[in-house]
């Protein structure tokens, strides 16, 4: 029952209105309201179409992302890699120093 009233009271309020400005205009009130329902439906369109614009802005940002996730897990394999490079590099270094160290000894030290 609240509804109704509520309704009721919004169309008279809307009805005062339209009277009001076309009082003021000089139109008639099917005018005004022709031209109110004009503005809402473009006004709609131009809504949607804002929505339809931030949807595929919204889903070329996704790309990006997806690209850039891309391109840092190829950026942290690199470095794996690299850093599995040195450790080998030096343990090699460290493997050849001690080759040589023993290479090097004098010939009484292997009796």
């Amino acid at each position: 029952m609240s509804k109704k009233v509520k309704s009721y009271r919004l169309l008279e309020e809307t009805i005062q209105i339209i009277e009001k400005i076309s009082q003021k205009t000089g139109k008639s009130q099917s005018q005004i309201i022709d031209e109110a329902v004009k503005l809402l439906y473009s006004n709609e369109n131009k809504t949607k179409d804002e929505i339809e614009l931030y949807k595929r802005e919204n889903e070329q940002l996704k790309m990006v992302i997806k690209v850039f996730q891309e391109r840092e897990k190829a950026i942290e394999k690199v470095e794996e890699s690299y850093e599995r490079l040195i450790k080998e590099k030096d343990e090699r270094i460290k493997e050849l120093q001690e080759r040589l160290k023993e290479k090097t000894k004098p010939f009484w030290k292997f009796w």
